[in-house]
């Protein structure tokens, strides 16, 4: 499979109550996070996290931001949770949380994405 590659932006995937570093790619029709090499590494140890996510458009329902909790430290604190993280609710009930910089800007960019994808 190829992919057309929009952008690259350095992300950190929630997978399991675990922050998973790796980059999101902004394709044309999909959203493919590809964690980084070590994360790869321990998936195939089947620790449960470390996989990639790829997420068509069609099936995403909202994008937005997610606020961080100081008490998602005490819950889960290997997952991101005390930053603002990128939201993505698909269409089956799911949601997707990835920690990125420039928040806003990207919330946007895959919004843009989404509608023009449904339109």
């Amino acid at each position: 499979m190829t992919l057309d590659i929009n952008r690259q932006i350095a992300a950190t995937h929630v997978q399991g109550g675990v922050a998973v570093g790796g980059v999101l790619l902004v394709c044309a029709d999909r959203l493919v996070f590809a964690p980084h090499m070590l994360e790869r590494a321990l998936a195939a140890l089947h620790l449960g996290h470390g996989k990639a996510v790829e997420i068509s458009f069609g099936d995403i329902a909202a994008v937005g931001k997610a606020e961080g909790k100081l008490a998602s430290l005490w819950k889960s604190p290997l997952s991101g949770g005390m930053w603002a993280r990128l939201s993505i609710k698909l269409k089956d009930g799911k949601e997707e949380l990835f920690v990125v910089n420039k928040l806003d800007a990207i919330v946007e960019l895959i919004g843009d994405r989404v509608s023009k994808t449904c339109d």
